[in-house]
């Protein structure tokens, strides 16, 4: 955990959380009237990214064309509006020091149904939907705080014929991460410490050689139990055997629900949450080049490979097991342990997710094509960072002072419509915890979880906006 003073210098907040009107304004789309229209959607989408466009227009027609007209115009693209927030990013960068880059894959889906026509560009996994896929990296200051700063990268791509022509020749979709990651790296601040995060799906030896040849650091989950090169005739696996299990550690699994789909089910079954008691052990490994690589000259990398591993699982529990590659030293226990909080930052990216899915209803958004979906992501993924970043700064500095998120008039209104105590300058925590009581959340259900916050949020805003327009009409605002 951070104090305010140290999130308020890595992030300059010394009023509010940082504006992404003032991130988006410079850029590159070739008309000053192009930045003012963006300018007006971001700044109609700004406090309420859930809402719906005819709600973000308040009804005013001549606005929702125009804004429908954004979205379809083709000189308008997705990289013009998120080089500038790619640019803020790593200055944030620049000034925390040592971060990680997160990479992942999400798909959006789309349904298709009477009422919604097919969308031109996108690909049908099934015949009720229609998806997109996004692969953006996120960086995440590595201090201990987590604090989400910003996207340095993004990729969209469909499954279509189409997409396949415009790619350069030979390209594999597992050619994403790498190509991600040297982005980073080249765009990357002098004297900035870049850690990419990988989940088991970026495993492959043209990756891990890619980054090493680069000079990159990572931590990727295994997926591959690859032969090690000769005179060894083991696997990974095997040579952790022959080390000694250390530094035991007591952990909380998280619940994971039946309601996803069948392949992130089978590679997570479902599970309640339960406590874990795991061990961590590490050896370094070298292996050779594999039949599938064609990217690399590399011909045999040498990584390190820490697992970290339950013990006394309970009956009828799948034990926890990861097997993390690295390029990070593993020298001491307490090393080996840092590779795996290292790692265990990575689920920020899945939250990120989250914000885009549920804070700003990105798979509700009823467009019509791939091109106007993407132009309408230029928007939406700067909106959910900051959507992320209110959720997370309440965690890191539950003392800060309100005001960084909250305006004094909606603090008014959470002293009075919810009665749960506040200081007379609040803490972010107090607040949080005010506004969560609007979505429902009791005191004794602990802290309040996303969708509580999100619901009170919106509730706030909406009594907000209330509150305003009765001070308008009163003549005293």
């Amino acid at each position: 955990m951070i104090d305010a003073k140290s999130y308020r210098q890595q992030l300059d907040l010394e009023q509010q959380l940082p504006s992404v009107l003032d991130e988006l304004q410079n850029a590159p789309l070739g008309d000053k009237r192009r930045v003012e229209r963006m300018l007006d959607i971001v700044e109609m989408l700004h406090d309420d990214p859930a809402q719906s466009f005819p709600e973000a227009v308040n009804g005013n027609d001549a606005a929702l064309k125009g804004l429908y007209r954004f979205f379809s115009n083709p000189a308008v693209t997705m990289e013009s509006e998120l080089k500038p927030h790619f640019e803020a990013t790593f200055k944030r960068v620049e000034t925390v020091g040592r971060c990680f880059a997160v990479h992942d894959t999400s798909e959006l889906s789309f349904a298709v149904n009477n009422d919604v026509p097919t969308r031109k560009g996108l690909d049908h996994p099934s015949t009720r939907t229609q998806c997109l896929r996004i692969h953006p990296t996120l960086m995440v200051a590595a201090n201990g705080s987590r604090l989400p700063l910003g996207l340095a990268a993004m990729m969209t791509w469909a499954r279509t014929p189409e997409d396949s022509r415009q790619r350069p020749q030979h390209w594999a979709e597992r050619d994403r991460w790498f190509e991600q990651a040297l982005a980073v790296e080249e765009h990357s601040p002098e004297g900035a410490e870049i850690i990419h995060l990988m989940d088991r799906d970026a495993d492959s030896y043209d990756l891990l050689a890619i980054l090493v040849e680069a000079g990159a650091r990572f931590v990727v989950r295994m997926k591959h139990n690859r032969n090690l090169s000769a005179p060894t005739d083991t696997k990974i696996i095997e040579a952790l055997q022959h080390k000694g299990k250390s530094g035991e550690r007591t952990i909380t699994l998280s619940r994971r629900t039946t309601n996803r789909s069948p392949s992130d089910k089978k590679k997570h079954p479902p599970r309640e949450t339960r406590t874990a008691r795991v061990a961590v052990r590490a050896t370094e490994v070298e292996f050779e080049r594999t039949g599938t690589s064609t990217k690399t000259e590399i011909d045999r990398l040498r990584l390190n490979v820490v697992e970290v591993s339950e013990i006394d699982v309970p009956d009828g529990e799948d034990p926890v097991a990861w097997y993390l590659l690295t390029t990070e030293p593993i020298d001491t226990v307490e090393q080996c342990w840092q590779v795996v909080d290292d790692y265990c930052a990575r689920w920020t990216i899945e939250e990120y997710f989250h914000s885009l899915k549920t804070g700003c209803a990105l798979e509700d958004r009823q467009l019509q094509s791939r091109d106007a979906l993407e132009t309408m992501l230029g928007i939406m993924l700067p909106l959910a960072w900051r959507v992320l970043l209110m959720r997370h700064l309440p965690r890191i500095s539950p003392d800060a002072d309100a005001q960084v998120l909250f305006a004094e008039t909606e603090l008014e209104i959470l002293r009075e419509v919810t009665h749960r105590p506040m200081d007379e300058t609040p803490s972010l925590k107090q607040a949080c915890w005010a506004m969560a009581a609007l979505g429902g959340h009791l005191k004794r259900s602990g802290p309040p979880g996303w969708k509580t916050l999100w619901k009170g949020f919106r509730k706030l805003r909406q009594r907000h906006q209330g509150y305003l327009m009765a001070l308008r009409r009163s003549g005293q605002r």
